[in-house]
């Protein structure tokens, strides 16, 4: 499902493990000067242009119907040599019970491609982000149920796993946050992947977000697990 229109728009990390349970400096006024023709560049989303950092209501299928949520791409201002505004996350809000157990494939494609742009090279190049909304869900049969607001996110290109519990993943932060550890911001009912390699602003011009089913066909670590086998043991 194509969510949102962006008219116009690597890093190597730490060894792989399993789940344990911006200076602005001399730019910020050019950065501040830049933020309403860069970070501000109009996202068309269906019913109409909005920006970064503005949640855009979506419909998204999640069992036997089509939901809504709020998606929220984010942007921050890196200080290199030019400086440059950059996607450095996305956040989904308001999930509905409905999609407890889903899993959320995250992708962002240029204007010029239909290749998906890099989110980061872990161990890999990473085109897509799969995101699980665990939130209390226990399949049937299972052994207990998961916590209220638990997430974890998976990279195919690098098979690279994180629990929304560690905090030095990637980049020395959280690769995906949650109200579960109280370790931001994030609202209930809501996560935010933090990309392993923020993305030119400029470059990017929609983003699709995919749902499935947890299942042992996404085989994560080679092990034919899917999240919650994962998560259990």
């Amino acid at each position: 499902m194509e969510i949102l229109n962006f008219p116009g728009a690597d890093q190597p990390a730490p060894k792989k493990k399993k789940p344990a349970r911006a200076i602005l400096g001399i730019g910020i006024i050019a950065a501040v000067a830049a933020l309403s023709s860069t970070l501000a560049a109009n996202i068309n989303i269906n019913s109409g242009p909005v920006e970064f950092g503005q949640g855009v209501a979506q419909t998204v299928s999640c069992g036997d119907s089509e939901v809504p949520i709020i998606v929220t791409p984010s942007s921050s201002f890196t200080n290199s040599d030019s400086g440059a505004f950059a996607m450095s996350s996305i956040t989904l809000s308001d999930i509905p019970d409905a999609c407890n157990g889903k899993v959320f494939t995250i992708k962002v494609y240029d204007n010029n491609s239909s290749t998906p742009l890099t989110l980061g090279n872990l161990d890999g190049t990473d085109t897509s982000a799969l995101v699980w909304w665990a939130n209390g869900w226990q399949p049937d049969g299972s052994n207990s149920a998961t916590r209220e607001n638990e997430a974890a996110v998976y990279f195919p290109g690098s098979d690279w796993l994180c629990f929304n519990g560690e905090s030095d993943c990637y980049n020395n932060t959280y690769a995906v946050e949650t109200a579960y550890y109280g370790n931001s911001d994030v609202a209930s009912h809501s996560f935010k992947l933090n990309l392993p390699t923020p993305i030119d602003a400029t470059r990017v011009y929609k983003i699709t977000l995919e749902t499935q089913d947890d299942s042992s066909a996404l085989n994560i670590w080679g092990d034919n697990w899917g999240f919650y086998q994962e998560w259990w043991n």
